[in-house]
């Protein structure tokens, strides 16, 4: 699903042309699989492995199936642990784990060789956006670098494809070496996300800025400065005659509330109070419907426990790769923190993090050490370099406050 220059396609068919019977489509007919079709090509000795590991019937394993489309067919998951395969076994678990790999491989190179789905090439901005904030975050759990490469190389296209750097504006779809349509609520907001989310898994301070500029861009395209919140739409397309406003989290959240939630960690993350304000209004604009309907807005709930003094602030003074600094982080992403905000200020960062809030140039290293500093609402705890300090004031055990 990734082009070759490193946007996201938007999405591949269900149907494909089934392995077994070439005049049928199916659905799920090139990523399911037979258990005697694994047998085959494995041998049994192999085969016998990854039937265990895969969670792998010879009467399928789709248990819902009202159509009956999956009888017979597996959808490959981890069922077995490696610790499971090896219990009993005279293997250990290296073997285990290489015959496992060897045998991926196989299947995998074989599923090359059926007919494909039908892919849907368009790179849309708004789902980049989604894809970038999911990579980025994917990144800080379990820090393989292959999601951080794949986050920024999406930002990057991004920005090179469908952003028009003299009028400042976004395109919404790219396709055929072409970018088109002016790019709605939903694109600048779910891109911003994502621009945020890649700040604090790279730190670099370009994707923040970045953020910034396009988030001035979407209040003057699409707020609604008399009843708040946002339109979906800017209002110049002729042909569009009522300009809507989306307010449902559905599969996808809403403008608005994705609009809310990056208002508020950008108001967080600078000094610009204004942004939270344009928070707080959406909110307002919104509150019949959340009253009648709140499960209907759950990103907007969500953001409502922002506002009321939950997001905590992690600044960290030091450098990037520092031992100290990766302690610091490791805290920070292998806890969770539903709402908060992580930012490092070094040597290089420092300037332009000055110039968007006025405090984090003030921040500093001790004797040269790393030094983290947890805020609630802007009034921090005491500055520390000792990462285990610096949990117990993650989690609210640890206790005085330095305004």
């Amino acid at each position: 699903m990734t082009a070759p220059k490193g946007g996201f396609y938007s999405a591949e068919d269900a149907d494909s042309r089934d392995p077994d019977h070439s005049e049928h489509v199916s659905e799920g007919a090139y990523y399911t699989w037979r258990a005697r079709e694994i047998s085959a090509l494995l041998g049994e000795e192999m085969a016998t492995l990854v039937l265990k590991r895969f969670g792998i019937r010879d009467g399928g394993n789709v248990d819902a199936d009202p159509h009956g489309e999956f009888h017979g067919r597996n959808i490959l998951f981890v069922e077995k642990s490696f610790a499971d395969l090896t219990d009993g076994s005279d293997r250990g678990a290296a073997d285990v784990r290489a015959i496992v790999a060897s045998a991926r491989k196989r299947l995998f190179d074989h599923r090359t060789s059926r007919p494909r789905p039908h892919l849907d090439d368009k790179i849309i901005t708004s789902w980049n956006g989604l894809m970038i904030g999911a990579c980025a975050r994917g990144y800080q759990i379990i820090g393989d670098a292959r999601y951080l490469n794949a986050a920024t190389r999406s930002a990057e296209f991004v920005l090179t494809r469908l952003y028009d750097e003299k009028q400042g504006r976004l395109k919404r779809r790219y396709r055929d070496e072409d970018a088109k349509v002016d790019a709605y609520l939903d694109d600048y907001m779910f891109f911003i996300h994502g621009l945020l989310d890649l700040y604090e898994a790279s730190f670099e301070v370009h994707w923040l800025k970045r953020a910034m500029t396009l988030m001035e861009t979407a209040i003057r395209l699409f707020w609604d400065e008399p009843k708040g919140g946002f339109f979906d739409t800017s209002g110049e397309d002729p042909s569009i005659l009522v300009r809507l406003k989306e307010q449902y989290d559905g599969a996808e959240p809403s403008g608005n509330s994705a609009a809310v939630q990056n208002l508020l960690r950008l108001s967080s993350m600078t000094s610009r109070r204004e942004w939270r304000e344009y928070g707080e209004k959406t909110i307002r604009s919104l509150a019949a419907l959340l009253d009648q309907a709140p499960t209907s807005m759950p990103l907007l709930l969500s953001c409502i426990r922002m506002l009321s003094g939950e997001t905590k602030q992690i600044l960290i003074a030091g450098e990037k790769g520092d031992k100290r600094v990766d302690q610091f982080l490791r805290h920070v992403r292998n806890s969770y923190f539903p709402h908060r905000i992580v930012m490092l200020v070094s040597k290089t960062s420092r300037p332009d993090l000055s110039s968007i809030h006025p405090f984090l140039g003030t921040l500093s290293t001790t004797d040269g050490n790393a030094t983290a500093y947890v805020c609630t609402n802007n009034v921090c705890q005491l500055p520390t370099t000792d990462p285990d300090v610096f949990a117990q004031q993650l989690t609210g055990s640890s206790g005085p406050s330095a305004e």
